[in-house]
């Protein structure tokens, strides 16, 4: 199906996410009988939410800001463990159409997707939630550390999935070379310099790119992301779910609270 032609069959929950046909990076809910993306990829049951959510206190009758949405899998996790509200800001057109399906699809009363910038967002935001949620976000800016600083103030509770940067690791995977070549950015916050290290994205026109919003983004060592969020006023960083073998590059689970 393409997204300009009639459909000229019944209506059906499928029919919506054909839409997007072949474009879907996760599959849907087993029990849903839903096709969808990669099967072995299923964001709609999410152990990342699940270990996350029981360190931070849970997350029924919580406010949720989630930066990064992608396909709502995880808000649909974060939806069923009871959250109150689930305020979503989602940069890429194509994924806030999505969310918007899979809105419907699921019947997500609670949560509400806004289209646009996340970093714009909390420049902007004055409001406070129990937990926010950035999944798959934070290696994908520009400034992470700006990024870190702007979202800390939302509440004391956060939950991050990133890659970061190990040269030792991302070198014998032949990532070193391909995408970073050691280019550090350097950041300023509070006082503090923090050093990430530039990657530059393979091909930003491909329908089922995942990144960023600029032709390029920075990665942090993971000590640097800690002295961060500490500099940042969090003072219980734990870390789960690390996967040094991951073929995009090292990744880890971090819940931070105060």
């Amino acid at each position: 199906m393409k997204i300009d032609e009639h459909v000229r069959t019944a209506p059906s929950a499928q029919n919506a996410l054909d839409v997007f046909q072949d474009e879907w990076a996760s599959s849907m809910p087993p029990e849903s009988g839903l096709r969808a993306g990669d099967t072995t990829a299923n964001f709609y049951n999410d152990i990342r939410i699940h270990w996350g959510g029981g360190v931070l206190g849970g997350f029924e009758g919580k406010s949720v800001l989630e930066i990064g949405p992608l396909e709502a899998g995880q808000t649909y996790t974060i939806c069923r463990l009871g959250a109150r509200s689930v305020t979503a800001v989602e940069s890429s057109p194509r994924a806030y159409l999505k969310c918007l399906i899979i809105k419907e699809v699921f019947g997500l009363g609670n949560a509400h997707f806004h289209l646009g910038d996340g970093v714009e967002y909390l420049r902007q935001c004055t409001e406070s939630f129990d937990v926010c949620v950035a999944s798959g976000v934070l290696y994908h800016m520009t400034n992470p550390i700006e990024f870190l600083d702007l979202i800390a103030p939302r509440s004391d509770r956060l939950l991050i999935w990133t890659h970061y940067y190990d040269f030792e690791i991302l070198d014998a995977m032949g990532l070193e070379a391909k995408h970073f070549r050691r280019r550090e950015i350097t950041m300023t916050a509070r006082g503090e310099a923090f050093v990430g290290y530039k990657n530059t994205y393979a091909d930003t026109r491909n329908p089922l790119f995942l990144g960023g919003t600029h032709e390029y983004s920075c990665w942090l060592p993971r000590p640097t992301i800690e002295r961060a969020l500490r500099l940042f006023g969090f003072t219980d960083i734990q870390y789960n779910l690390e996967d040094t073998a991951h073929p995009h590059g090292p990744c880890v689970t971090i819940c931070a609270s105060r």
